[in-house]
């Protein structure tokens, strides 16, 4: 006997290209002009919770977005090389910011993670020209390269943060002082590698494992604060 799997419906409601599934909204795909972009938080009576994998990827005529407060996922590549995106909000209901999401968006100068966010994603934010980072208070994982290649000054790194990944702010050059709260257990292979500015690191008591080279060429690093129950760091 045949069995035929119910698949979720495909449409296009003004500029968007969307999926329903289980009473909720995943927009899949965007035709829109670009410029200032309201993601809207309801298409025909349903919420709009996800927008998915490479939805605005390589819209280089996108320069703000506001996303609605019922997003609760950005997929793989949502953003990717959006080279006009100047900011971004990322509001509480979002938990999962993906992989690659807002990687290449080389005019993102300000973001600001909201307090629902527990994961930002592999390279989340790799190679955008980000001059402020606020971090929400309730992310665990940061993840591999999430914030390589930008330019902030400083970083607030929340006590929730458990992980901090490898690369996780590599060749963050502008970055001059970095505080490890106590939660984190673990800093990742050169985390902060070639941060050449970087002056003062202090590590929280819960860090067990310091990557190899988390610190390798941090050329300006003077001021180093390591909770004496660690045994032999070797990131530096």
């Amino acid at each position: 006997m045949l069995l035929l799997l119910a698949l979720p419906s495909v449409t296009q409601a003004q500029d968007y290209i969307y999926r329903t599934n289980n009473g909720t909204i995943t927009i899949t795909g965007y035709i829109g002009s670009g410029g200032e972009v309201t993601i809207t938080n309801i298409i025909n009576g349903r919420p709009v919770t996800s927008i998915g994998i490479n939805v605005f990827s390589e819209c280089t005529h996108l320069t703000s977005v506001i996303i609605g407060t019922n997003i609760t996922n950005i997929g793989i590549g949502a953003f990717e090389y959006c080279s006009r995106l100047t900011s971004i909000t990322i509001p509480n209901s979002v938990t999962n910011v993906g992989s690659n999401a807002f990687s290449d968006c080389t005019s993102l100068n300000n973001v600001t993670i909201g307090n629902s966010v527990i994961s930002i994603g592999c390279a989340a934010f790799c190679r955008c020209n980000l001059t402020s980072v606020v971090i929400g208070n309730n992310v665990s994982d940061i993840g591999n390269y999430a914030f390589a290649h930008c330019n902030p000054t400083n970083v607030t790194i929340p006590n929730s943060v458990t992980v901090i990944g490898a690369y996780a702010f590599f060749d963050c050059t502008n970055l001059a002082s970095a505080t490890i709260p106590d939660n984190v257990t673990s800093i990742g292979v050169e985390a902060f590698s070639a941060c050449t500015r970087l002056a003062n690191v202090a590590i929280g008591n819960g860090v067990t494992n310091i990557g190899n080279t988390a610190f390798l060429e941090c050329a300006s690093l003077t001021g180093i604060t390591v909770n004496a129950s660690q045994s032999s760091p070797t990131g530096f």
